[in-house]
């Protein structure tokens, strides 16, 4: 597995710990809603924030900065050959 595969792997697992952490996150507020408090802390709002904020930041670096395993060209979307070499890319399964 080259380093360009084991980045991407890491900013997923990151990228769905902190999607995780942000459902857990409300999901205890609206226990809090049901059992009638009604106070929420800011601390449940810069959490969120930060949340959303790397869960993004890890989508983006997902799925705009992939790399050409042949040539290492960058590849934008869900292309099927490289726009630089030609190369055919794999299909993911």
């Amino acid at each position: 597995m080259n380093r360009n595969m084991k980045v991407k792997k890491v900013l997923s697992i990151i990228q769905w710990v902190s999607f995780s952490f942000f459902l857990v996150l409300w999901l205890a507020v609206g226990i809090n809603f049901i059992c009638g408090n009604y106070d929420i802390q800011t601390l449940v709002y810069v959490a969120s924030f930060f949340a959303v904020c790397t869960f993004f930041c890890c989508f983006i670096n997902v799925t705009m900065y992939a790399k050409c395993p042949a040539c290492g060209g960058k590849l934008f979307g869900r292309s099927n050959y490289c726009p630089h070499c030609g190369v055919k890319l794999k299909e993911k399964q």
